[in-house]
């Protein structure tokens, strides 16, 4: 009798490894997790370039899972069931909003969040906004801006254009930043700050980072040849150009626009 039960179990045994055999070679539940990354960042913060790198280094597709539109943007929820299921890595600029948030709960999802000093982020951004307005094959990307610049835009000197973009979108840049980090810091998710200033100085400590905060070993990843061009919407790459192009009123304007606890948090200069 005790030799019957034995071979039951066994046979039990045999049977349920073959149907999670099964299971992982016909679509069901996978073996191994996929590779999943959430890279959220400010515009204009390197986010493209550093979003190819890990896309192309790892070998995993760059997958988008929001709108597209800044300052408020929505995570779309089968988008987001896609990179789950299947891998990737999500570059996106989406906002802190209940909807974001219960979507990101509800897939036990963790995410970086990618910060930039945004004095320099909004140089950039009025470069790219330029950009975008001389060739008509941007106008969408540009019509997911808000607000979009006025039509004479292009005529402006930059002293003029960098007041309008101080005006418009630098009070925005500052509370998407200060939301995401009190998110961060009411732990409403596994999250990681990173900031385009490390990437610049310590590039390689930067990726060991990321994929660190993912639990992937960092010699998965094949640094691949990435031209650091506009392709990847990669300017000039500098941390501070900013303090050589706006006037003494616009970066006394933008500094005290700045909550004092960025300076603190991010070591960024007055």
């Amino acid at each position: 009798m005790m030799k019957q039960c034995g071979i039951r179990k066994s046979l039990w045994a045999t049977a349920i490894t073959m149907i999670s055999l099964c299971a992982s070679l016909f679509g069901g539940e996978s073996a191994t997790s996929p590779t999943v990354i959430i890279f959220n960042t400010l515009p204009k913060s390197g986010s493209v370039f550093i979003a190819q790198t890990v896309s192309q280094g790892l070998k995993i597709p760059l997958i988008k899972i929001a709108h597209g539109t800044f300052p408020h943007d929505t995570i779309i929820p089968s988008k987001l069931n896609y990179l789950c299921q299947y891998g990737g890595i999500a570059q996106e600029h989406f906002d802190v909003s209940p909807h974001n948030i219960d979507l990101l709960k509800r897939h036990n999802m963790k995410l970086i969040v990618h910060f930039r000093d945004p004095r320099q982020a909004l140089l950039s951004w009025t470069h790219h906004l330029c950009r975008l307005l001389q060739d008509k094959k941007h106008h969408g990307t540009l019509m997911r801006s808000d607000p979009v610049p006025p039509k004479a835009f292009l005529t402006y000197p930059l002293t003029k254009k960098l007041d309008w973009a101080i005006e418009h979108y630098f009070p925005s840049y500052i509370e998407w930043m200060a939301n995401w980090l009190i998110a961060y810091k009411k732990n409403l998710l596994p999250m990681k700050i990173t900031t385009y200033e490390t990437f610049h100085d310590t590039p390689a400590a930067f990726f060991k980072n990321l994929l660190s905060f993912y639990e992937i070993p960092d010699t998965l990843l094949v640094m691949p040849s990435i031209s650091k061009t506009i392709t990847y919407n990669f300017r000039k790459g500098s941390k501070d150009e900013w303090i050589g192009v706006f006037t003494e009123k616009q970066k006394e304007k933008m500094s005290q626009m700045i909550p004092e606890e960025f300076f603190e948090e991010f070591d960024w200069i007055r």
